[in-house]
């Protein structure tokens, strides 16, 4: 075969192969040996009974170009990036429960997960409760813990069949031990550290690994809103404190701490509370390039809005749903990782109880925004699950039962599910199949940047 023509012929041949993959047609030797040998015309392959020692010789090399194809076809296939496939392959082999998981939950008000909250999941279908305690009101002296709230809600939720989700947040003050100041000294804001995480990731993941006597949890979420939420001085003031260089020693600490008891066990990130897109990019860029990809499953945010339409926003403070999810997708992207999101905290209120005076907005409203929020998950292809708040909490504002009564948004959730009820096909858990799928689809959505297509670009001349 001419050098001219062997690039070419491949390339076609490659093409042609894929062609017949879709058609099921008939196997690749075929095809590849008699095209890339076509400029000689010689059938290589008529009798199999009268082949000569040449043809021999030439069936070798065609099975040569045939690895060399596959290794080609199937590499399109697979995960582009060691560190995404790691985080891909950690999340599609090591979570497992013996419950139902879709992707619908709700967060519940702290240390309040009734058996009221069970019977309305099961009527509702959801599968996932996300159930707070602060770590303060569970060790409340240096090693001493107080385990009876938090037993007495995996016992619930074990028995009603449903997943939990267990924020470590609120850390008591004796575990307090990495601080930040503002560059001005004006401000500070104190958080645990890697060892003191580290303690208490595994004394929750060995005392709730279902191997114990007092039940399981399946994810453990580091941290809730406190790591993204200093509020003092100016926005530049706060957001130095708002950093994730405090918190990613502390993610991997934990991460190996509650691994090393049980590799079945979620590790979730602390839900993001600022809203801003660029800082939610940049808070998983910094993630990813400092080696911490691989030390998380699931990353997470909170979206609340006040008043706002989720699909129209109100910028710069109050950006769309799909703005948030587009920019933690671009620093995947740009970093060859994928990560599925949790958001593991969003609703609007209809009352001012326990609530913003200023966020109130009529039961239509919710039910609608809700829904909206909804597709925008269900479409995003990255979007795995999403815990509303809050459910079986009194008058709450933001309860979509309200004593008892239920709401138009827990009517429209019902609909929902029992519409929606998985977002993807032919994966656990509710992950795309590889990363190439995933970065493909959002390509060909249009939710990628001029970034984000010169890496997809890439991969396909690559791989392609």
């Amino acid at each position: 075969m001419s050098g001219k023509c062997r690039g070419l012929c491949l390339r076609s041949a490659l093409e042609w192969r894929k062609a017949d993959l879709a058609n099921g047609s008939k196997p690749l030797y075929i095809s590849i040996e008699t095209y890339v040998h076509q400029e000689k015309n010689v059938r290589y392959w008529r009798e199999r009974s009268v082949m000569r020692s040449a043809e021999t010789a030439r069936k070798r090399f065609g099975l040569l170009v045939l690895l060399a194809a596959l290794v080609i076809i199937v590499s399109s296939l697979l995960v582009y990036h060691p560190k995404a496939n790691a985080a891909l392959k950690s999340q599609l082999t090591s979570f497992r429960s013996d419950f139902y998981s879709n992707p619908y939950g709700f967060t519940d008000v702290q240390g309040r997960f009734t058996d009221q909250a069970v019977a309305d999941m099961h009527d509702l279908g959801l599968s996932w409760v996300r159930s707070q305690l602060d770590w303060s009101d569970i060790e409340t002296a240096p090693g001493v813990y107080d385990w009876s709230t938090l037993d007495s809600t995996v016992s619930r939720a074990n028995a009603g069949h449903v997943n939990l989700v267990f924020p470590i947040r609120n850390a008591p003050d004796f575990h307090l031990t990495q601080t930040c100041t503002t560059a001005d000294g004006k401000f500070s804001k104190q958080f645990p550290g890697a060892a003191d995480m580290a303690q208490f990731a595994t004394a929750l993941a060995t005392r709730y690994d279902g191997r114990h006597g007092h039940g399981r949890i399946q994810a453990l979420q580091i941290g809730n809103e406190e790591w993204d939420d200093a509020k003092f001085g100016t926005i530049p003031e706060s957001e130095q404190c708002r950093q994730p260089s405090f918190y990613a020693p502390v993610l991997a600490a934990a991460y190996d701490a509650i691994k090393r008891v049980d590799r079945h066990m979620l590790v979730v990130g602390t839900g993001l509370f600022w809203k801003d897109p660029q800082h939610q990019h940049d808070w998983y860029a910094y993630l990813y390039q400092h080696g911490d990809a691989d030390k998380f499953d699931v990353a997470a945010f909170h979206y609340y809005l006040c008043t706002y339409d989720p699909n129209v926003g109100n910028d710069p403070d109050w950006p769309r749903f799909n703005e948030i999810v587009d920019a933690i997708a671009q620093a995947d992207i740009e970093n060859y990782v994928f990560k599925p999101i949790w958001v593991t905290e969003t609703g609007w209120t209809i009352s001012a109880v326990n609530q913003n005076p200023n966020c109130v907005v009529s039961q239509e409203q919710v039910a609608h925004y809700m829904e909206e929020e909804l597709d925008d998950a269900r479409n995003s292809l990255l979007v795995t699950k999403i815990f509303w708040f809050t459910m079986d909490e009194g008058n709450n504002g933001m309860s979509i039962t309200q004593n008892g009564v239920k709401t138009q948004a827990y009517n429209k959730l019902k609909d929902y599910i029992q519409n929606y009820p998985q977002w993807w096909e032919d994966d656990l858990d509710g992950v795309p199949n590889s990363i190439s799928q995933w970065a493909t689809d959002r390509y060909r959505l249009g939710s990628l940047d001029n970034a984000g297509e010169r890496w997809y670009d890439k991969k396909r001349e690559t791989f392609l």
